[in-house]
């Protein structure tokens, strides 16, 4: 009995201190003047993207604990979506996107007094999702106007469209597999291949009534 009761002793410190590593380890306070609106790490995790319902774009070194980059308040009101690029360990680039202003933003992180590239009228409304895809050297965006977008690494060029038939509410794209799935407003799942740009399937959602 007593070695059981040793062994089920161990067993609850492992747990507990299993439990201590997901403990708040660092609290940034006041990033932003408005809520949060949307969060991303580059690919190395030490950088931290905050985009903001003022409008505004902040990176953070996490490490240290500062704001290496800002990008002041814009005619975005709402950032809906941010994503990085590593180019190298010297390059850095930041992709966004806001809710009412659908132009597409790039910006040179490793160079603070480069201004960001916009391209106009990325969509015709909100962008919703921003993948920028290594194997392919192509950044994907997806927005409510129905459509997928595939654009050159620096945004000079739209390479290709893909249509949905209904407006999307939500997207997902699978790096490992190529594949983007995109819900539409009437709870349809679609999947498509982003190697052939083809739409694979069409499911109904479980949350339908």
């Amino acid at each position: 009995m007593g070695e059981k009761e040793e062994e089920d002793d161990d067993d609850n410190s492992q747990s507990k201190n299993e439990i201590k590593t997901f403990l708040l380890k660092k609290q940034f306070r006041g990033l932003h003047k408005l809520p949060i609106t949307c969060l991303k790490t580059d690919s190395t995790g030490y950088l931290l993207a905050t985009g903001s319902a003022d409008g505004s774009v902040r990176v953070w070194d996490i490490i240290g604990n500062f704001c290496t980059n800002s990008y002041p308040i814009s005619n975005d009101k709402k950032i809906s979506c941010l994503e990085f690029n590593v180019v190298d360990e010297n390059v850095v680039h930041l992709y966004f996107a806001g809710e009412m202003n659908v132009d597409l933003k790039l910006v040179n992180l490793s160079d603070k007094n480069s201004k960001p590239i916009i391209r106009k009228q990325a969509h015709s409304s909100e962008i919703i999702v921003l993948k920028y895809i290594k194997s392919m050297k192509n950044l994907i965006s997806i927005a409510r106007d129905c459509i997928i977008s595939v654009w050159s690494p620096d945004l000079s060029e739209k390479l290709k469209n893909v249509t949905l038939l209904e407006p999307i509410s939500a997207g997902f794209i699978c790096e490992n597999s190529l594949t983007a799935y995109c819900v539409a407003d009437q709870n349809h799942l679609h999947r498509f291949d982003l190697k052939t740009y083809r739409h694979e399937k069409c499911l109904l959602s479980h949350h339908n009534n």
